[in-house]
């Protein structure tokens, strides 16, 4: 809630200038939220709307109603949660367990346990989905899925709701089983 020019306005952004820690702690709010900063080990972000963070997520726990973009990456550190109705767009997602309604857009995937309803796309420099076990309603576009030097990669696809996405998926895993 803002007074201004002598009238009282709600807001539907909440803005972090900095990072979300000690100094802010967690954050619970009915439309969108955009910080500036990182968000540290242990702090929370619930938003009814959209999440965009400019910098880093560390160890800690997102929930949006909308889409989440995060400008750099995500390392969960074992502990970090992210839980989205939208899509996730960020450049990496290390060590965190991600559910996910839409679909993931990032350059790399490791060591996470991911439950996406649609696609995960991997595109950039890496392009990469190691060690993760994954529960997918759509199909993955990658360079690299799986590496025997990075530890096991476990994909379970659920049933799709259309025919052509259920095609896509079967070709897909023929694809995968050739080229192993």
């Amino acid at each position: 809630v803002v007074y201004d020019l002598n009238k009282v306005c709600v807001l539907s952004l909440y803005t972090v200038n900095g990072d979300v820690d000690l100094s802010v702690g967690d954050i619970f709010f009915w439309g969108n939220v955009m910080v500036k900063g990182e968000v540290r080990e242990g702090f929370k972000i619930i938003a009814e709307g959209d999440i965009t963070i400019k910098g880093s997520v560390e160890g800690a726990q997102l929930r949006s109603g909308g889409n989440i973009f995060i400008e750099n990456g995500i390392n969960g550190m074992g502990t970090g949660k992210i839980v989205c109705e939208g899509d996730l767009y960020c450049k990496y997602i290390e060590n965190c367990n991600i559910t996910i309604k839409g679909n993931i857009h990032a350059d790399a995937i490791l060591h996470s346990k991911i439950e996406c309803n649609g696609d995960i796309t991997l595109k950039g420099r890496r392009s990469s989905l190691i060690g993760c076990d994954c529960l997918l309603g759509g199909i993955i576009e990658a360079k690299e899925i799986g590496s025997p030097k990075n530890g096991r990669l476990k994909i379970k696809y659920k049933p799709a709701h259309d025919c052509k996405s259920s095609e896509k998926i079967k070709n897909q895993i023929k694809e995968m089983t050739l080229a192993v």
